[in-house]
C-alpha cells in the first residue's frame, strides 16, 4: 500500500483473479490510514466461473463488455460489486444509461478517436 500511495495510484487493474484476490488482501491493511485503499478493479474474461471468484475475493468492480450479454445468473454475484460497461459507442452508453444499468463506462480506443 505504502508504494501505491508513493505512486499516487488510483486504482489497481488486473485481468487476474489470483492477482486480484492477493492486492484486495493487501489493500485491507490500509483500511483507517490516510489515503486509504485504492479500489481494485477486475478487466479480464467475466465467465461465471471467474465472477464467482471475482465477487467473494473483493473486488471493487468488474469491467463487462456491454456488447456482452450478461448472463441473469451472472447479476447476483455482483450485487456488491460496481460494473464498469466497456462500451464501442455512445448508443451503447445512453442504452446503458436508459436501462438503469449504469453510468460508469470504459471508453473503447476507437470511441476515443471518432
Amino acid at each position: 500500500s505504502m508504494q501505491l500511495r508513493k505512486v499516487k495510484a488510483a486504482a489497481i487493474w488486473t485481468k487476474d483473479v489470483d492477482t486480484l484476490e492477493c492486492f484486495v488482501k493487501e489493500q485491507s491493511s490500509a483500511m483507517g490510514d490516510f489515503p486509504g485503499p485504492v479500489p481494485v478493479i477486475y478487466w479480464g474474461v467475466p465467465d461465471a466461473a471467474s465472477l464467482d471468484r471475482v465477487a467473494e475475493g473483493g473486488a471493487s468492480a468488474v469491467v463487462i463488455d456491454y456488447a456482452q450479454t450478461l448472463d441473469a445468473s451472472m447479476q447476483p454475484k455482483l450485487e456488491n460489486t460496481g460494473i464498469i460497461w466497456k462500451v464501442s459507442s455512445v448508443e451503447q452508453m445512453q442504452q446503458s444509461i436508459d436501462n438503469n444499468a449504469g453510468d460508469i463506462f470504459l471508453l473503447s480506443e476507437s470511441l476515443l478517436q471518432s
